[in-house]
């Protein structure tokens, strides 16, 4: 995996994120290419990011890229979402993360 820095990225709608609260607006974060794994990065939406949220991101996007053929298609990411929830979650990784 690559990651490229951009200053701004299209909207790609794999999230199926519709409900936006009044006042508040989706950015597209990263896109990520399946073919070259090389990841565009909206680079002044990841400089607002704490080091803890980066690291999330590219927890996401690693998961994004051990999916299966098949998942990839879908490009659906809500599942992947899930993961990274699921593994913050976990007694060992939240005990690690206040360490």
């Amino acid at each position: 995996m690559e990651f490229k820095f951009v200053q701004e990225l299209e909207e790609h709608p794999d999230d199926h994120i519709v409900d936006i609260p009044n006042n508040c607006q989706k950015i597209q974060l990263g896109i990520q290419d399946f073919e070259t794994g090389i990841v565009r990065v909206n680079k002044n939406l990841f400089k607002e990011l704490s080091n803890l949220e980066k690291a999330l991101f590219y927890l996401h996007e690693v998961f994004i890229q051990l999916q299966s053929p098949y998942e990839k298609k879908l490009q659906n990411t809500s599942k992947v979402r899930e993961k990274v929830l699921q593994t913050v979650n976990q007694n060992d990784f939240s005990q690690f993360l206040t360490t």
